[in-house]
């Protein structure tokens, strides 16, 4: 395993690596399940190293940018991040640390260290209870969505197997066409990390549902535990020419997927309007806040 200041680059036999660190010291933000890590790296590739007892992370931006991930262990934050400015500092890289979770932030800040909310990457955080019972006046019209979809196309839903991902690769391709996901960068990126995670539905530790309508699936979410209390939904699509069917799967799978779970992290909504919009008409329970740190200036 590499030592600081050597990085490594992430692969897949990695795997036992991240998952005994995660599962030591259950961070909470979305970015941080191997699962996430290793099928975004084509958009944004994963270096790693050992600094003492703190697994250090390197996000690249591009061949002459990146930005350091929260560390994850036991030592002095404010020494190691120290320790990391100085690194990309001698690497010519504008230093930062980036999707910062509060707690952490908070003791950087009484250091010294300036910071900024991220807003765009904060993660949403909702009672499964409430994403799976949709009860209140507050969810009329989510439910009045579900019943007429229900009634109009008579849907089933199953756990997702891997004998049945190529069916769910059919429904992507088709969703992608439709949004033209080739000229539109994230959407590719996405698209790219759905394909990873469905090639490796028998080595991820993820779970999944679909919902068949006619002999074919129209909408699948893929998700993970995260921690022992929380569960994070990585991917979720359905036809979006089926009124009422983004609802649907969400609220089955809370009830068929997540039962065992208290909270369901539905990650971020990249600053995109839509998004945003589409995660608040849910209520999140919380928001999980999500900080860039900066170095100390000079006096």
């Amino acid at each position: 395993m590499p030592k600081f200041p050597e990085f490594f680059d992430m692969t897949l036999g990695h795997q036992k690596v991240f998952d005994r660190f995660f599962s030591k010291y259950k961070p909470e933000i979305s970015e941080y399940t191997f699962t996430n890590l290793y099928v975004w790296r084509r958009a944004r590739p994963i270096k790693f190293s050992f600094l003492d007892d703190q697994l250090c992370i390197i996000a690249q931006k591009g061949e002459n940018s990146f930005y350091f991930m929260p560390p994850v262990g036991e030592g002095d934050i404010c020494k190691t991040a120290e320790l990391l400015f100085n690194y990309a500092k001698e690497k010519n890289v504008r230093p930062s640390l980036q999707r910062v979770p509060e707690g952490m932030a908070k003791t950087l800040m009484e250091c010294g260290f300036p910071s900024e909310l991220d807003i765009d990457n904060s993660d949403y955080i909702y009672l499964v209870d409430d994403l799976a019972t949709l009860s209140g006046r507050k969810f009329d019209g989510k439910r009045n969505r579900i019943k007429k979809c229900i009634s109009e196309n008579n849907p089933e839903y199953y756990p997702m197997t891997s004998d049945i991902v190529e069916l769910c690769l059919e429904l992507q391709t088709s969703w992608c066409n439709i949004r033209q996901c080739k000229l539109d960068s994230g959407l590719d990126s996405e698209d790219t990390a759905i394909k990873e995670i469905f090639s490796l539905m028998d080595i991820l530790p993820v779970f999944g549902g679909v919902i068949f309508i006619n002999g074919k699936i129209e909408a699948f979410t893929v998700a993970e535990k995260l921690n022992d209390n929380t569960a994070v939904i990585h991917f979720e699509k359905a036809n979006p020419e089926i009124d009422g069917l983004y609802q649907l799967i969400n609220y089955w799978f809370c009830q068929n997927a997540l039962r065992d779970y208290i909270y369901v992290n539905r990650e971020q909504d990249l600053g995109i309007d839509g998004l945003r919009r589409a995660k608040q008409s849910y209520y999140p329970h919380r928001m999980l806040n999500k900080y860039t740190i900066n170095p100390i200036p000079q006096q």
